[in-house]
């Protein structure tokens, strides 16, 4: 006669019985027995179940396998079980091999486009770097002829002959607000965007083999392989947002530094108008 657990796995099973606070030992046919035996001794003393709760399970066994989220062993390809809200690592009762698991919330999975979290890390560390490059853009443009001039102000210059463009009376209004621009928000963005990317960034898995031959194992092809590891999810892409949050910190460091030299050159012109 079919049972309703033939369906689970043996973790799963093991998972049912830790809940219950029974053995979890023996093969997978003795867990059932044990599973069923349970259900048995929760029903009536008449072992008349009543209708409306003949098929459904506890509250907390419905709960259990809910909060359940099934994952591949990266040693051995087993299918295994944890619960919702389970960090840190975890062993695979088939080859031994610990492996940190990040975490099981599948929402905590879901980004924009239907992006992974690595691939969405890494658009938002190139975007802090289109960004940087635009702010560095912006301030050198500053210091252009059509910005601290303009067209209104522009004269033409003749001298031996030759015509060079003039400028009557130009103003630093626009070059102080493209300085602004590119110092105050844009660098400051840029490197918030290159560090959030980074940090965004899935760590790792990492493995504790109890036995050498799961590490001889591990080689067993899965859904995790490095034949199938895309570019977000490789050194190379790391190495790129390690650069990146470093080109946003040397950003702020050089805007920093030209708000200082900025700050003494007004405080140097102050103290030149008051005193002569």
């Amino acid at each position: 006669m079919a049972s309703d657990y033939d369906g689970l796995t043996v973790a799963e099973l093991k998972g049912l019985l830790r809940d219950r606070g029974l053995p979890v030992s023996g093969a997978k046919a003795i867990l059932v027995d044990r599973l069923e035996a349970s259900d048995a001794r929760a029903l009536p003393e008449n072992n008349q179940p009543s209708p409306a709760k003949e098929h459904v399970p506890s509250p907390s066994t419905a709960e259990g396998k809910k909060e359940r989220v099934r994952f591949k062993c990266r040693a051995c390809g087993v299918l295994l079980a944890v619960p919702g809200d389970h960090t840190g690592m975890v062993e695979c009762p088939a080859c031994r091999t610990q492996q940190s698991v990040e975490t099981s919330n599948p929402s905590a999975g879901v980004y924009p486009f239907g992006l992974t979290r690595n691939q969405w890390s890494v658009a938002v560390s190139l975007s802090g770097v289109v960004i940087g490059l635009l702010a560095i853009v912006v301030f050198f443009n500053a210091f252009s002829y059509e910005v601290m001039c303009p067209e209104e102000n522009r004269i033409e210059v003749v001298q031996d002959g030759e015509t060079y463009p003039g400028c009557s009376g130009g103003t630093w209004g626009p070059t102080l607000n493209r300085m602004f621009l590119s110092c105050c928000l844009m660098v400051p963005l840029a490197a918030s965007l290159t560090q959030s990317g980074l940090a965004l960034r899935k760590p790792r898995v990492e493995f504790h083999y109890a036995h050498p031959m799961a590490r001889a194992s591990s080689s067993t092809p899965d859904a995790t392989s490095a034949s199938d590891e895309q570019f977000a999810d490789s050194s190379s892409a790391e190495l790129l947002q390690i650069i990146a949050k470093w080109f946003g910190l040397g950003l702020t460091a050089a805007s920093t530094l030209v708000a200082l030299v900025g700050a003494a050159l007004v405080v140097l012109v102050l103290y030149l108008v008051f005193t002569y």
